[in-house]
């Protein structure tokens, strides 16, 4: 259980953790293994707080396993990890199988790409007020993770994303050398050239020093003084003509400048109208939708954006870019277009990230989750009432996506009960399962969405050894207002003991509820599929509750198991028993049902069944090259056509005892007369029939999958196999074949 299932209130640590003898009466003999059991205790609690633990999972998906164990996440869950590798992007979490949270930043929003480093410790606490884990302490970024920019560049935007910008790059994208476009009038008349023309003598100051000569030189007529002074008033107009000279050169310039800077123009063909000059700069502004030729380089390209005009052959305007605007609004994020309504799946999300300054847009996918995460749902209350608990594990509730919220479980009959959160079976006093006491309510927490399981067992001084059972309400909240998933695959997984890819149990699932409800599922007796294990492999598809196969290995080794492929067996002494004998499939002279399939490339087989229980009931679906082998009675029925020697087959008696009918994949190939007339008392076996001393005829070819049961009509014999097909499908994709 660990420290995080102890309770503040020392009474009810009695039994909360059941390695820690705590209980009134404890023996005392028992004293010294509690005190090392609270030592331990502490120990593995130290450990999921200091770091110890390395993270697991796939891509953003982080998965930690506890030293100690987890309560259901409560205000004050807390462990450090280590990552075992960087996010991609938002992230999530899931702790000791429980439920997968968001995990965010210590600011409470999801990580950027590169927030979690591989080899970095991550402490983590569990918000309650948002149900997500919260990063505390984070070293997100160190200046060494970003690459230095080459010499002579910057950091920015050039329109398609981050890039190294060289310096001319950077000043043509921010227009630095751009000069307005101004009359001469206009800049002689302010700026810098009308501060320079105030400090220069103008005709009016030359009047104005005239006058006052001319008034002296009537009272000093010499020619040497008028000499003088028309020395001195030469050199000033030759200083002003000077000036204005210099002052009409750089008007000039200017002008001429301006005549080779940026034109902007509405369409392109006002634009491609004109004549280039050299390092003429142009502009076509983005309400010109359409396209054109590019008549310098070639190709299509968009009428708006940014040209060159060129000179040299070819001459024209090559575009070199989109528009300032455009490239303007890429920077700030203003170009993301409307929508419609019903593209809302297809919708994503921007938001400003306050560090880099920058818009980051997310995925649809991740849109869609973080809208999710953020609204508050509408939960829908559902209340079970008298369900029957056992003493041996069972499901009392389906795995179900939309499920949310607390649990909450009221044991009514007297007696002690256990629970399973996991999908997997209820074991009393062991951990994983969570016990509780007859009478009131308990709130167990959000328990996820996996299957529950619950087992239960007598109270102490009971006295009673007859069969148990016990009644239990249960009150869950659905996110939609529909009837609950069937429980009957979880039945099926809650006996695997390992774990399965959700796609093959998905897959499982949505077939085995597809049988049931065509009525088909109740008349199958046994079937077998290749999952993740061969312990998974002996659980019966048809009949989870019951018996499991018994794999034989016999004097070689232990029987072939390829992961969701098959099961081989070496044709000697190799066999599954299925442990059911023929009154427990249906099997009568008048009616049966009995399919198989060999993987693909199973080659040839003729001396041996891949299922059955004798000489007179068995399936051969490789028996030569094109060749499938049925035998209900005394004679064996083949395939007038040769087929591909990798499809199921079946034969089946629907209320026929003079006929049987053959089928290879969906297609009916025979219907003949064959009488079966007595009845097998042995188990049916898998990659072998059966005889003394329990098999005979094994086969050596590999088991794809397998049916047995009552007799079917043929359209459900073909939904059977389509069945199968389905998840064998998936399972092909799983395996990588």
């Amino acid at each position: 259980m660990g420290v995080q299932a102890w309770s503040r209130d020392p009474d009810e640590n009695g039994r909360a953790d059941p390695t820690i003898p705590a209980t009134d009466g404890a023996a005392a003999r028992d004293y010294q293994r509690g005190q090392r059991a609270v030592m331990a205790g502490i120990r593995r609690f130290a450990d999921d707080v200091g770091g110890a633990i390395v993270s697991g999972g796939i891509d953003d998906a982080y998965t930690v396993q506890t030293f100690g164990g987890s309560a259901p996440y409560r205000r004050g869950s807390s462990l450090s990890f280590i990552a075992d590798r960087a996010n991609l992007g938002p992230a999530s979490l899931s702790v000791d199988g429980y439920v997968s949270l968001s995990l965010r930043d210590r600011n409470g929003l999801p990580l950027l790409p590169n927030a979690l480093r591989k080899g970095r410790l991550a402490r983590v606490f569990y918000d309650p007020d948002g149900s997500f884990w919260r990063l505390e302490g984070l070293e997100v970024v160190k200046n060494d993770d970003f690459d230095a920019a080459p010499p002579d560049t910057i950091k920015g935007n050039n329109g398609a994303g981050l890039a190294d910008l060289t310096v001319i790059a950077a000043r043509t994208l921010l227009q630095v050398d751009r000069v307005a476009n101004k009359s001469e009038d206009e800049m002689v008349a302010e700026g810098v050239i009308a501060e320079a023309l105030a400090q220069k003598a103008t005709p009016a100051d030359i009047d104005a020093a005239i006058a006052p000569l001319a008034i002296t030189l009537d009272g000093r007529p010499t020619k040497a003084y008028v000499d003088e002074q028309i020395g001195v008033v030469g050199t000033a107009t030759a200083t002003v003509a000077t000036d204005v000279a210099g002052v009409k050169t750089q008007v000039a310039a200017i002008a001429a400048g301006q005549s080779s800077g940026t034109i902007i123009a509405n369409t392109w063909a006002v634009l491609a109208a004109l004549t280039p000059t050299a390092n003429a700069r142009a502009e076509v502004l983005d309400s010109d939708t359409g396209t054109h030729t590019d008549p310098v380089v070639g190709g299509t390209v968009p009428n708006s954006g940014t040209f060159a005009g060129r000179v040299t052959a070819p001459i024209g305007w090559e575009r070199i870019g989109q528009s300032t605007a455009s490239a303007a609004a890429a920077q700030v994020g203003d170009a993301i277009p409307l929508s419609p309504l019903t593209r809302a799946t297809a919708l994503q999300l921007a938001f400003r990230d306050p560090d880099t300054k920058r818009l980051t847009v997310l995925s649809p996918s991740d849109s869609a989750a973080f809208i999710q995460e953020i609204a508050v749902p509408t939960l829908y209350p559902t209340d079970l009432t008298d369900v029957v608990l056992k003493e041996t594990s069972s499901i009392i509730l389906p795995e179900d996506p939309q499920r949310s919220g607390d649990l909450l479980i009221q044991i009514i009959d007297k007696a002690d009960a256990g629970f399973n959160f996991s999908s997997n079976p209820a074991v009393m006093d062991v951990p994983g399962t969570w016990g509780q006491k007859s009478g009131q309510w308990v709130n167990h927490g959000d328990v996820g969405t996996k299957a529950v399981a619950g087992v239960v067992r007598r109270v102490a001084g009971d006295g009673n050894t007859s069969p148990l059972t016990a009644r239990v309400n249960l009150r869950v909240r659905r996110r939609v207002n529909t009837p609950m998933p069937s429980k009957l695959a979880d039945a099926i997984f809650s006996r695997w003991t390992t774990d399965s890819d959700i796609r093959f149990r998905d897959a499982i699932r949505a077939e085995v509820d597809f049988l049931f409800k065509k009525g088909i599922y109740q008349k199958l007796k046994v079937w077998f599929l290749p999952g993740a294990s061969r312990a998974n492999n002996m659980v019966n598809l048809a009949d989870p509750d019951g018996p499991l196969f018994i794999a034989h290995d016999g004097a070689s080794g232990s029987i072939e198991t390829a992961p969701y492929k098959y099961m081989k067996g070496n044709g000697v002494d190799q066999y599954i028993d299925t442990q059911r004998l023929p009154a427990d499939i249906g099997l009568t002279v008048d009616g049966h049902f009995l399919a198989a399939k060999i993987y693909p490339g199973g080659g040839f087989y003729s001396n041996g069944y891949v299922v059955g229980n004798s000489i007179n009931y068995f399936l051969q679906p490789g028996r030569n090259d094109g060749q499938y082998a049925f035998r209900s009675g005394s004679g064996l029925e083949v395939n007038d056509t040769p087929l591909p020697n990798d499809r199921w087959c079946a034969m089946v008696r629907s209320n026929e005892a003079a006929n049987l009918t053959g089928f290879v994949d969906e297609t009916k190939i025979f219907t003949r007369p064959r009488v079966l007339t007595g009845l097998p008392t042995r188990t049916l076996n898998l990659l072998a029939g059966n005889a003394s001393p329990g098999y005979g005829a094994c086969s050596p070819q590999p088991l794809h999958g397998a049916v047995a049961g009552f007799g079917l009509l043929d359209g459900s014999v073909v939904d059977v196999i389509q069945s199968n097909k389905r998840i064998q499908a998936v399972m092909a994709t799983i395996a990588g074949a």
